[in-house]
């Protein structure tokens, strides 16, 4: 079963439930929270938030899509007059919007219900949890374990621009030096503790996409572990430096 409302109080937008037959019992009862913010708003980079794309469908399927999508469904953006609905991995944030274009028709309902815990932020089927405590690189590794999670493992392209966009203030050429090292300060679970020049992630994976710095890593003063720069690309430094980090769990 599936509401669709608007704002935090949750008033039904239809002033009724939309009832879906068949679905299993195991499916859990979705809201959906109009955003009004959002509205005649499409995200700059529809690649990183689409699940799926569906047309000429009714609001009513396009929430029941959401419901049964996988991996786990964060909202919808549904278009009034053509029945097209965005399935989404993510929730939109400002930064996932132009808000200067203009997109006419489109609304965005967001489901109030995340499948992460609180203060977690679901893409793709994973959770993740910005920690702004200064804390060494293995400290670090160790908070986001007591959390039930890890250092973030960041493995395509499209996660770590997402990372970035969602977590990271913009990269500013006045204040940030030419080499990052003012802007490279959140903690990713990546490292070469073990053995030099071998960069493993925390579950020994081995990097098999990788975003460096220009000229990173470069192991200059016994730099072993990972940072993601404001610009999202990646800087090797001293695992002992305070930084604040990036961890991320399972469904």
């Amino acid at each position: 079963m599936a509401a669709f409302s608007i704002g935090p109080s949750i008033i039904p937008l239809f002033c009724f439930f939309i009832l879906f037959g068949g679905l299993n019992s195991a499916y859990k009862d979705q809201t959906f929270v109009k955003d009004l913010a959002f509205s005649n708003h499409l995200p700059t980079n529809g690649g990183l938030y689409y699940i799926d794309i569906k047309g000429t469908v009714s609001i009513s399927h396009c929430a029941m899509l959401c419901t049964l999508a996988t991996p786990c469904c964060a909202g919808v953006l549904f278009h009034i007059n053509t029945g097209t609905c965005h399935i989404l991995r993510s929730r939109l944030y400002e930064s996932s919007v132009n808000f200067s274009r203009i997109d006419a028709g489109w609304e965005y309902f967001a489901v109030s219900s995340s499948c992460c815990d609180q203060r977690w932020h679901l893409f793709d089927g994973h959770c993740y949890r910005y920690v702004q405590a200064l804390a060494s690189w293995n400290e670090a590794k160790d908070d986001c374990k007591n959390q039930g999670g890890y250092l973030a493992i960041i493995e395509t392209e499209m996660e770590n621009t997402w990372v970035k966009e969602t977590f990271l203030p913009a990269w500013n050429p006045d204040t940030c030096v030419s080499n990052g090292d003012l802007c490279c300060n959140l903690w990713v679970g990546a490292s070469d503790q073990d053995r030099e020049g071998m960069f493993q992630w925390v579950n020994n994976n081995s990097l098999t996409f990788t975003h460096w710095f220009p000229g990173e890593p470069n192991g200059g003063r016994n730099e072993d572990c990972v940072q993601l720069c404001n610009n999202g690309q990646w800087n090797d430094e001293s695992c002992s430096n305070n930084e604040n980090a990036l961890c991320e769990k399972e469904l």
